[in-house]
């Protein structure tokens, strides 16, 4: 009982403390108890007893994975009487958690399968677990545990990890033949169950394999389950049956399409015709199955085939209150239309039937990707794209099915079908426009992928339609600017370019996300890249940043009145206005490399943008408004789009920016923004000399911040994520030679810092640290290639003497932690890394010190993570191991 409510108490901390030492601590005592024999019998009496009063769901599930882990790796130490008396221990909790939860029912089987799996007397306890289930199923809901074990049982035959747990193929063999001879009890029991979980647990395992394979269509199996089909409680067991079926045999697809040219008519049809979801959903997914297995069933051109590729039709254009059956249809149109390109269908005169078919098609997708003031409730909306939820994702799977579609019509057909169907006659059907928009954007890149086309028709549509209802024409604005922008004609037309800068000009008046008014903004930039005329290309952004200059001059005006002075709807508006703003005149700085391909272009464009804009964002720097996290992010990252691309041009503007960054986070030390700007002002310019005082200066300034200060514990990082992984990877290390040995205190405070982070419960913070401590140390690994009077290497050499012993530490408890698997990699390369650097003569550190270090680190774990005598045992493995993997780099430093 005392070790029950040990494991009681290590699964609640393990699950619910909030500092990750007790986490680990918990961690490794459950990793060392699953090893003892007092396991099995604790284990086993929690999944058995009444409720525990304590966190029940967490601590049997525990106890089912321990029983799993267990049977996996320790069955060959319980005696025969031991196996028998833990399935049936094993059955009677299945029995006691048949109605739920289900993942812990599910843990429960598979221990049990695993246990019948693994022993040597399998043959008798599959004898009598068939005999048990009669039982079972007699008991009410039993016979919830009766279809789990009849799922998981055939998991140890099919899946491919029995093979890596050393069992014998003969074994396996006479296993699966054991659970084959008792099919035909296991058909009885579901031709009697009526429950929609229900499956044929014999397909999964072959039962179709004994027997020759032409003689499978014919099996007495497939003509019932297409009788279950007929009946409302077996359909849906009926159609997973088909489904691993068609999977499983070969044979079975153009046995399937014969019948199914009877289930159309019988079914399909009537369903679709009334509007039964259920069925629709489940023959079309049926259908899908076919097609991705045998398209080439189904590009025979037949008549019966195409009646068939016509109900398909009529599931995509099927109405509801989701788009779930449409999406079920998209793989079946993928894998046909595939397979007809591949066939090289334009030069099979049988063939061309298709190309009514799919065009049939494209005007299905334009009906049921429109947004209908039907079609769904005003709370199921996504809340990025304003669409349904089930619409988005319909619209986000369509892309494949798009480029086949475009690719198997030609793109010329396939946007002279579209833009056909845009009428501007009145009533004008604004969705219809805005879906077939969709549609273009949706193929954008099929389209480019082919020949140049003629847009001009699609500018006329454009400019005719936007005056009267530009917002509801969001994915016009991509596909015009995405097609348009491959290649030089669409800019140099002056109609086109009008177009284009229309477009750019009127963002801010549409309903855009951010990330859609990116998209159009890049688009317009490789348009603009093709632009041969310097005063064109400069009055063409001129005008596309104009309405980004004004909501920003607007912005500063109302605050020198003091009409923000008060949080009103009127501050709101504008700097939610202001945001937009800064975020698209980001994204044009992040153009400029595009910009910057044609000859005309140089570096006078960007200095005029970045002129014109800096004293708005210098006069933001200095103003309040910087409290505001959502401006003072977009006013960094636009700064930081600006030092990304403009080169030297920026050289001028960086005592400013790193002053303003630095001062503001001292003074909003939440808004991590400021110090993404500082790392990227010093990766992208930390290298030059002549800066290095500014960005050491800078540099201690973030370090000796609270927030950053305050790091000094994993508890502490957990607790600011964010500060700690945007200050974990330093951009320190990038200073260069010379400068590293006047940042030598920092750089080793900063290190001892990351050395914290590895272990933190956020795995980008920890990831982030490990990234900066293997980059000094490959910066220390580099500088050993030269003389140890240099500066830079006495520098590195020195801090990693200083912080081994917290290296080697921090790789050790990460190595413990949380996700452990997702750091294994990094811990194991810095650790690679130090010994290496110990391992050669020129560094003067000696292979004592990291002796010295790992002993260390070990003894001071807790004493519960160590059996008495393990540390001596650890240490000599791990020194053993390490000065193996740093002989593998000694060559690369001589």
């Amino acid at each position: 009982m005392e070790l029950q409510m040990q494991l009681v108490q290590a699964v609640h901390v393990l699950n619910h403390d909030m500092l990750s030492c007790n986490r680990v601590a918990a961690n490794q005592w459950l990793v060392q108890f699953q090893q003892t024999d007092a396991a099995w019998q604790v284990a086993t009496g929690i999944l058995t007893a009444e409720a525990l009063n304590i966190h029940d769901f967490e601590v049997e599930l525990f106890a089912a994975q321990i029983l799993k882990r267990k049977i996996h790796s320790d069955i060959g130490t319980l005696l025969p009487d031991g196996r028998r008396a833990l399935q049936n221990a094993l059955l009677v909790s299945a029995t006691k958690h048949s109605s739920g939860p289900s993942q812990l029912l599910t843990q429960i089987c598979l221990a049990l399968s695993a246990l019948i799996f693994r022993s040597p007397e399998a043959r008798s306890l599959i004898q009598q677990l068939f005999g048990r289930l009669y039982e079972l199923q007699c008991q009410g809901s039993g016979s919830h545990a009766v279809l789990e074990l009849l799922t998981v049982l055939p998991e140890e035959v099919t899946e491919e990890k029995t093979i890596v747990a050393n069992v014998n193929s003969d074994h396996r063999r006479q296993f699966s033949d054991e659970l084959l001879s008792h099919s035909s009890s296991v058909l009885k029991f579901l031709v009697h169950l009526t429950e929609n979980e229900a499956h044929f647990y014999t397909v999964r395992i072959g039962c179709l394999l004994e027997i020759d394979q032409l003689a499978v269509p014919s099996h007495p199996l497939i003509a019932f389950a297409f009788a279950c089909l007929q009946v409302r409680e077996s359909f849906s067991v009926a159609i997973e049956v088909l489904a691993e079926l068609i999977n499983r045999h070969e044979v079975i697809p153009p046995a399937v399409v014969l019948q199914m040219i009877v289930v159309k008519d019988t079914l399909l049809l009537p369903a679709l015709g009334t509007g039964n979801e259920v069925v629709v959903k489940g023959l079309c997914w049926l259908m899908a199955e076919l097609g991705q297995s045998a398209p080439g069933l189904f590009a025979r051109g037949t008549p019966d085939v195409l009646s068939l590729e016509e109900a398909m039709l009529g599931c995509t254009r099927f109405q509801s209150s989701n788009w779930e059956v449409a999406e079920t249809s998209l793989p079946f149109w993928s894998a046909l239309g595939d397979y007809l390109i591949n066939l090289g269908f334009e030069k099979q005169s049988g063939l061309r039937a298709y190309i009514p078919l799919y065009i049939s098609l494209l005007d299905a997708l334009v009906l049921r990707v429109q947004v209908g003031p039907k079609s769904y409730n005003e709370d199921d909306i996504d809340g990025s794209t304003g669409l349904p939820d089930s619409l988005a994702q319909f619209r986000i799977n369509l892309e494949e099915t798009t480029t086949t579609v475009c690719r198997l019509l030609g793109p010329t057909q396939y946007v002279t079908q579209l833009l056909s169907q845009i009428t501007l006659e009145l009533p004008v059907l604004w969705q219809v426009i805005e879906a077939q928009f969709f549609l273009l954007y949706a193929a954008s890149e099929a389209i480019l992928d082919g020949p140049a086309l003629d847009l001009s028709s699609l500018v006329n549509v454009f400019l005719a339609i936007s005056e009267e209802r530009p917002e509801t024409i969001i994915f016009g604005l991509g596909a015009q600017c995405t097609i348009g922008g491959k290649g030089s004609a669409m800019a140099s037309d002056p109609a086109n370019l009008e177009c284009l800068l229309w477009i750019g000009e009127g963002l801010h008046n549409f309903k855009l996300s951010p990330k859609e008014e990116e998209e159009v903004l890049c688009a317009i930039g490789r348009s603009l890249s093709m632009v041969t005329s310097s005063a064109v290309l400069n009055d063409a952004l001129h005008r596309l940043l104009k309405p980004t200059y004004d909501p920003l001059k607007e912005l500063l005006i109302a605050d020198v009145e003091n009409r923000l002075k008060f949080v009103s709807a009127e501050s709101a508006m504008l700097l939610e206005s202001s945001v937009r703003a800064l975020h698209r005149l980001g994204t044009i700085f992040s153009q400029f490399p595009v910009l910057s391909s044609s000859s005309v272009i140089g570096e006078e464009v960007f200095v005029g943008i970045l002129s014109q804009f800096w004293p708005l964002l210098e006069q933001m720097f200095s103003s309040a408004f910087m409290e505001n996290n959502s401006l003072a992010t977009a006013v960094c990252k636009c700064l930081s789009e600006a030092t990304k691309t403009g080169g030297q041009c920026i050289l001028p503007l960086l005592p400013n920016i790193t002053k303003f960054s630095s001062e503001n986070f001292v003074s909003f030390q939440t808004h991590v923004c400021f110090l993404k700007l500082a790392n990227t002002l010093t990766e992208e310019h930390g290298h030059q000399k002549e800066y290095a005082p500014l960005f050491v200066e800078v540099a201690g300034v973030f370090s000796t911040a609270d927030s950053v200060a305050a790091l000094s514990s994993s508890y502490a990082c957990d607790n600011e994520p964010d500060v700690a992984e945007a200050k974990s990877p330093d951009a320190d290390l990038i200073f260069g030679q010379g400068v590293l040995a006047t940042a030598e205190l920092h750089v080793e405070a900063a290190l001892n810092r990351a050395t914290i982070c590895c272990t933190v419960m956020h795995r980008g913070a920890a990831l982030a640290a490990m990234s900066y401590i293997s980059c000094l140390l490959e910066m220390a690994l580099s500088s050993l290639t030269e003389s140890v009077d240099c500066p830079l290497t006495a520098a590195v050499l020195k801090i990693c003497t200083q912080c081994g012993e917290s290296i080697v530490s921090g790789m050790l408890y990460a190595l413990l932690g949380p996700s452990a698997m997702s750091r294994v990699y990094k811990a194991t390369t810095i650790l690679q890394q130090l010994a290496a650097i110990c391992n050669s003569g020129s560094s003067r550190i000696g292979w004592s010190a990291l002796q010295c270090w790992i002993v260390s680190a070990i003894q001071a774990l807790p004493a519960e993570y160590l059996r008495h005598g393990e540390a001596e045992r650890l240490s000599a493995t791990w020194l053993e191991a390490l000065r193996a993997a740093a002989s593998e780099v000694d060559a690369g430093i001589t």
